[in-house]
């Protein structure tokens, strides 16, 4: 029941109730500005691993020959032998660091390690070890 007299909502009413559907929205809009943030770094995450992983496949693919594998493991004699690359996916540029190094002589193994950096603070790295195929084969 409604005292006699009253029909609605007052001025001050309606002003709090404006005020707190304005907090509402303000909440939702950082809310889902952060979720969209969110998915950006997560899409660069995604875009980074599949760049290095890649780049690992390739660096596998090369090294299968038995030749270019000898060739790799006689230069590594001589430390550390690093191959830069650039790519550009969804604007955004990465940079990829395939290293190889040499693993134990009597293994006669390659430790091949990509490492990705974006946006100069971002990278991730996958390491690999490739043994060498039989020379002259």
């Amino acid at each position: 029941m409604t005292a006699a007299g009253q029909r609605g909502f007052t001025i001050l009413e309606i002003l709090v109730g404006f005020f707190v559907l304005a907090l509402a929205f303000v909440s939702l809009g950082a809310y889902t500005s952060s979720q969209r943030n969110g998915l950006f770094k997560s899409s660069q995450l995604s875009d980074g691993t599949q760049v290095a992983v890649s780049a690992l496949e390739e660096t596998k693919r090369m090294l299968s020959d038995s030749a270019t594998f000898k060739k790799m493991y006689d230069q590594t004699g001589y430390g550390d032998y690093p191959v830069t690359a650039s790519r550009t996916i969804n604007a955004v540029p990465y940079t990829v660091t395939v290293t190889m190094r040499r693993g134990p002589v009597k293994d006669y193994l390659l430790k091949v390690r990509a490492r990705v950096t974006w946006k100069g603070s971002h990278s991730i790295e996958f390491g690999v070890l490739v043994p060498g195929a039989a020379v002259g084969t």
